[in-house]
């Protein structure tokens, strides 16, 4: 099996899971593991192991090579470099970084063609010196570290809320014109792809509930549909698409959160309509601020959508914190 490596399971592993063992052994996290075994990687005398399985003292575990998708890199907008940081253009249906070797290359696989340094900034090789995520279906602004120093500073400040995202929002419902929504969110119980609202004592979670506040404003509606220009703090999984759904105005194209479906043969885009226009930070002695293009497929649903709001659109996103 070419690109296959092997460890012996010791005494001092004996009785363990599988994924405790050979995460000890290696050297690597129980979680890095977990994954291997979800993806049939790990072999014991032949038969693929399961994460729950134990070991004996001598077991020989095979781990299989992972196949590497080498395709190039897509293109990427840079919207700036400041020192040690560089912020992307993101497009909706990228992922920010890659789960696994064989998946397609995403945003992190772009920065690091043209600034290798990114590779190494953090110390998750899956994430380099990604410093923030943005959903697959979201579009916009992506900043990244092109060295350690800076991916500490950078982290520390996203992490501590000291770093400020807006947020162009397509939605759908009686949304007031301005309002906020705080409280926690967590990992959905029932469904692993989505997060939910804490809101009351008791309500179903998964996981530890993360503090957050998502606050937005209203540019311009249309009926029951409205463009709102949006603030999240928290950087939660998911915080802007649940929280917006639980004030009752879910995001155009998010299924996931009760949204409404793009109409058939119009204007549609991946997934939902969220698009990062802004974020600023200050880092490693940089202050960074940029602004990410509103996308021509955007553009085209929310004009769809409300009939017509370039000028609200263009404000927007040549002075987003203003219009704020």
């Amino acid at each position: 099996m070419s690109g296959a490596r092997t460890v012996v399971v010791e005494p001092a592993q004996a009785d363990q899971r599988v994924d405790e063992a050979v995460a000890s052994l290696l050297g690597v996290s129980v979680a890095a593991v977990k994954r291997l075994c979800a993806r049939e990687l790990l072999l014991r005398r032949g038969v693929r192991l399961r994460k729950g399985e134990r070991v004996c003292a001598g077991d020989v575990i095979t781990l299989l090579a992972a196949p590497v998708d080498t395709s190039p890199p897509p293109e990427l907008g840079v919207l700036l470099q400041q020192g040690p940081f560089v912020v992307v253009d993101k497009p909706a249906g990228l992922p920010s970084h890659r789960l696994h070797p064989s998946d397609p290359p995403a945003a992190l696989d772009a920065v690091v063609a043209r600034w290798p340094a990114a590779a190494t900034a953090g110390p998750d090789p899956r994430e380099g010196g990604l410093l923030h995520r943005l959903d697959v279906g979201t579009s916009g602004a992506l900043a990244f570290a092109l060295e350690p120093r800076a991916f500490e500073a950078g982290r520390a400040a996203f992490k501590g809320g000291h770093a400020r995202k807006l947020y162009l929002a397509l939605v759908h419902g009686a949304v007031a014109d301005r309002g906020e929504v705080d409280a926690p969110v967590a990992h959905d119980p029932g469904d692993p792809r989505r997060s939910v609202v804490v809101a009351e004592q008791g309500a179903r979670h998964r996981g530890r509930p993360r503090q957050a506040v998502t606050r937005w404003r209203v540019l311009t509606r249309h009926g029951a549909e409205a463009l709102v220009l949006v603030d999240g703090e928290g950087g939660r999984r998911h915080q802007v698409r649940v929280h917006l759904a639980h004030a009752g105005a879910p995001l155009w194209g998010d299924d996931l959160y009760g949204g409404p479906p793009w109409p058939v043969g119009g204007p549609r885009l991946p997934s939902h309509a969220l698009h990062a226009v802004w974020l600023g930070f200050t880092a490693a002695e940089a202050r960074v601020e940029a602004t990410a293009p509103v996308p021509g497929a955007f553009r085209a649903v929310v004009e769809s959508v409300l009939g017509g709001v370039t000028r609200a659109l263009d404000e927007a996103e040549r002075q987003p914190t203003a219009v704020w």
